[in-house]
């Protein structure tokens, strides 16, 4: 059940992402399924971490960083996560460096 995905290719770790749901997000990384989905790509190619980039949901951010995402997978845009990172104006210099 973990693993099923709706009809764009979304998975729980996605949505719980999308609709920045920090306590769903904390549960799927407690019970090992965010560990496993993390780097899931939807059929837009987008991972947890590319939505909580664009949502610069931090608390997010941070809970999905701890997972060691994948930063060398791109969407249709040709974009990974960092690259939406850098397009955020509020980005502290830190994380950015951090993830380069």
């Amino acid at each position: 059940m973990a693993n099923l995905k709706d009809s764009t290719g979304m998975c729980l770790l996605h949505a719980a992402v999308d609709s920045m749901n920090n306590s769903a997000v904390e549960g799927l990384k407690d019970m090992g399924i965010a560990t496993t989905q993390i780097n899931y790509q939807d059929d837009f190619g987008m991972t947890p971490m590319h939505i909580s980039c664009i949502n610069f949901d931090l608390g997010i951010f941070s809970v999905l960083s701890e997972l060691n995402p994948n930063k060398n997978l791109f969407d249709k845009e040709n974009k990974s996560f960092v690259d939406y990172l850098k397009e955020n104006e509020d980005i502290d210099p830190q994380i950015l460096n951090s993830l380069i």
